[in-house]
């Protein structure tokens, strides 16, 4: 989102919009192999994540995190995908949806 032109403050103004459509987005980078902005995006998100902010928080788990992968079915691409993710990230996923297996 942010290399698409997003900032913080569309992020705060409609936050669970604005973050369904982020993880639409990485979830088609993921599909098309954009290892490069599959990885700046979940940085990003992760760094936000790591603010703690508790509304910014739950707005990112329900929002965008809950929605990765939710439309990839190929393990390989799952499995790479993981990899880019921040542990921040992956923390979130598996307290939401448990263990990942590929």
């Amino acid at each position: 989102m942010v290399s698409r032109g997003a900032d913080e403050s569309d992020i705060k103004d409609m936050p669970h919009v604005r973050l369904e459509a982020g993880a639409d987005i990485t979830n088609q980078d993921i599909a098309d192999g954009n290892e490069a902005e599959v990885a700046v995006v979940v940085e990003y998100m992760a760094a936000a994540l790591r603010r703690e902010d508790p509304l910014l928080c739950k707005a990112l788990d329900c929002s965008y995190v809950e929605g990765l992968m939710w439309n990839i079915k190929d393990p390989s691409t799952r499995e790479w995908a993981w990899g880019l993710f921040p542990l921040v990230i992956r923390q979130h996923y598996e307290r939401t949806w448990g263990a990942v297996r590929f």
